[in-house]
């Protein structure tokens, strides 16, 4: 199972930071799914969590690996979503 730092690292070294993401966090999906109400029910493990990738001018204050999901989008104007579903869940 990969690390979630390879799977970041592996993103932005084969995306473009200038055009696509300039930044990344994590957040708990359950905190994720009940600040924002995406109107389908989810049925994750407790440990799930969402990656975010921010463009410019959306990053959040803090800096840390993992943050509430509030903080995490204190700055964002837009959210496009992509759900996936993990095939171990």
């Amino acid at each position: 199972m990969a690390r979630w730092q390879d799977v970041m690292d592996i993103c932005c070294d084969l995306l473009p930071s200038s055009s696509f993401a300039v930044g990344k966090a994590r957040t708990r999906k359950k905190e994720f799914v009940e600040l924002l109400d995406f109107g389908t029910p989810t049925a994750d493990k407790p440990s799930s969590e969402v990656l975010i990738l921010y463009g410019e001018g959306a990053t959040p204050s803090k800096d840390e690996e993992v943050l509430e999901a509030r903080e995490a989008l204190e700055n964002c104007d837009v959210l496009s979503v992509l759900a996936s579903r993990n095939r171990n869940n």
